[in-house]
């Protein structure tokens, strides 16, 4: 494993995988809050959800990408990373792995294997997100912030 204090801060290279990282966060909560919202009733069918929580999953998947794009942004455009919120990220990822499992749990009864799948497959992405923002993108936040 390389170190992330190995790479030169404010190199191409030092800021290549958080740029990467931040705008797969932010675009794959966004497209899939968008277009979970977009097509309620049929995933709300497919998965053996109800409407509500299918809306649920939809607004809070836009709010992080919102939230997580905005980060993105401001790196793009200003070069900076602020610690609290990326650390924000990373803890609302992990979090999110939380809640998934528990909706396995709970909705296990009711839930088709595809809403089961589709729960558990969100958990492995955003735990993977929380591993990789928290291994390539907080050493480079700005300690000032």
């Amino acid at each position: 494993m390389v170190a992330a204090t190995a790479i030169k801060p404010g190199s191409q290279a030092s800021t290549r995988m958080p740029r990467i990282l931040l705008s797969v966060d932010s675009l794959a909560a966004l497209s899939v809050g968008l277009i979970t919202l977009l097509i309620t009733p049929f995933l709300a069918d497919l998965y053996g959800w109800t409407e509500g929580f299918t809306r649920f999953m939809a607004a809070v998947n836009i709010a992080y990408g919102s939230f997580s794009g905005v980060q993105a942004w401001l790196f793009l455009r200003h070069g900076r990373l602020f610690r609290p919120a990326v650390l924000l990220l990373v803890i609302a990822n992990a979090a999110w792995i939380g809640h998934c499992l528990a909706q396995i749990w709970y909705l296990y009864d009711t839930a088709t294997f595809f809403g089961l799948a589709q729960l558990g497959l969100e958990a492995i992405f955003v735990g993977g997100l929380a591993a990789l923002e928290a291994l390539y993108v907080l050493p480079l936040t700005d300690d000032r912030s």
